[in-house]
């Protein structure tokens, strides 16, 4: 593919994405098209090496590591932020976007902690654009066991937490403060 087309795929990937691009964008003046890029699972199986390459010639300096969506053993996770961490700012996903998919709370503590100390910049707590998975009930209200969990656990400024909905992004600033880190949020809300 020429360059010219994989600068406009990841211009397209990003335009799909700007809702946990902004923030961070806005927050530390950085350029939104030129920062991100999310490792995904299809991306990178058989090719890490080439995918780090593209990474370069693309200068993105801000990386997703998520297996939100796809299965990926924690260890490989683990390692794939370790060594992506070295040379870019890693963002990682700790959820799933899978409805059958049951993580209890010591489990997303360790995920989270785990990911943090293999060079994580931050962790993502997974919502999906619904708002009503993860870190979410069903209904959409917020699991407060889990989030008070995770609150216990992690320094708030590692962790963004997705809130996709309008009463989830109040109930955040009511329950945690301004400062909390929310992502997931529609461009123009």
């Amino acid at each position: 593919r020429s360059g010219a087309h994989e600068q406009a795929e990841h211009k397209r990937y990003c335009d799909g994405h700007l809702d946990k691009i902004d923030r961070i964008g806005e927050r530390y003046k950085i350029g939104e098209y030129d920062i991100f890029h999310k490792l995904t699972v299809n991306r990178i199986r058989g090719m890490f090496d080439q995918y780090v390459e593209y990474l370069d010639k693309m200068n993105i300096q801000c990386v997703e590591v998520s297996d939100g969506t796809m299965e990926m053993d924690h260890d490989d996770k683990l390692r794939y932020i370790e060594k992506l961490a070295k040379r870019f700012t890693v963002l990682s996903e700790v959820g799933s976007k899978l409805a059958g998919r049951v993580i209890t709370n010591d489990e997303w503590i360790m995920m989270m902690k785990t990911e943090l100390e293999a060079g994580a910049w931050k962790v993502i707590a997974e919502a999906r654009e619904s708002g009503n998975i993860g870190i979410y009930n069903k209904d959409g209200s917020a699991n407060t066991k889990l989030i008070d969990d995770i609150e216990q656990h992690i320094d708030q400024d590692s962790i963004i937490w997705e809130a996709p909905i309008k009463n989830q992004q109040v109930w955040f600033v009511q329950h945690i403060g301004h400062n909390v880190n929310l992502g997931n949020i529609a461009p123009y809300e």
